[in-house]
């Protein structure tokens, strides 16, 4: 598998794959509605050792990594999407924005606790939206 990505991705730095997994595990959290003490209780460490595992202060142990995929409904995989895809820049703006802004997180975990027709109709709000904004800035420019 490795032989297959990119060089680039290959060569991230230490400190560059922590803070990668960093938002990620903050972002499985988020988006699963845990506190920070809940996980810790979880995986069997302190709250505090969890804030230093969204920091990127402290890396997370394999082990504890399984168990907070477990509690969050996530594969171990997933915590390394971006490495493994390569990382777009759009895909990595969307991560970075769901890893740091909090209002963003809860429309995406919003968006993806919906059934197909909530889902459909708040799709039609949202076209609407980009809609309105489109022409508000139009307006700007003129």
């Amino acid at each position: 598998m490795l032989e297959n990505l990119p060089l680039t991705t290959i060569e991230l730095t230490d400190e560059a794959m922590t803070r990668l997994i960093a938002h990620r595990v903050r972002l499985a959290r988020e988006l699963t509605g845990l506190s920070q003490q809940r996980v810790a209780q979880l995986i069997d460490v302190s709250f505090q050792q969890v804030q230093k595992y969204e920091k990127g202060t402290n890396r997370i142990c394999p082990a504890k990594l399984a168990r907070l995929a477990r509690a969050t409904g996530r594969s171990i995989g997933w915590f390394y999407d971006d490495v493994a895809a390569g990382g777009s820049s759009a895909e990595a703006g969307i991560v970075s924005r769901l890893a740091n802004d909090r209002d963003f997180a809860e429309l995406a975990a919003t968006w993806d606790a919906l059934r197909p027709p909530a889902r459909a109709t708040a799709g039609q709000m949202m076209q609407l939206l980009a809609a309105l904004h489109a022409e508000l800035e139009q307006g700007r420019a003129a």
